[in-house]
């Protein structure tokens, strides 16, 4: 069964969202949450911590572009492994997530900016808070 869920910034200033409710970049810039800055968090492999997300509506699937090394997006209408994510539990529902590649989904500059997945090293840009709806 899915998770509704919002991601925020390591000091949850910003909340991710997918532009145009889908079909586009991920960036993490809003200050209040709305239907674009929730996802569906869906389990792939439980025993890996594998999982996937998709948008609001469920019509399109998050993807680390080149599985990893560059911007997430929402606009995959297939699951395939650029796709899923490693899922690595932090505490205080605070997660961080990795691309296919194993480099950190990244709020660049902290927030207020794109969303990528080109970390080698998790630090707080790769620190994501988790709201469950």
């Amino acid at each position: 069964m899915p998770l509704q869920i919002a991601f925020k910034t390591w000091d949850s200033k910003y909340y991710m969202t997918h532009e145009s409710g889908g079909g586009n970049i991920i960036v993490a810039n809003r200050t209040q949450r709305g239907p674009w800055e929730t996802f569906w968090l869906y389990i792939h492999d439980p025993l890996n911590f594998i999982v996937f997300l998709k948008t609001h509506d469920q019509r399109f699937y998050v993807t680390a572009e080149g599985g990893g090394g560059q911007i997430l997006v929402a606009d995959r209408t297939e699951l395939g492994p650029w796709e899923l994510f490693r899922l690595e539990q932090l505490g205080n529902n605070r997660i961080s997530l990795q691309a296919h590649n194993g480099q950190y989904v990244c709020f660049e500059n902290g927030g207020n900016s794109i969303v990528v997945a080109n970390r080698n090293v998790r630090g707080p840009w790769e620190t994501i808070n988790v709201e469950l709806l």
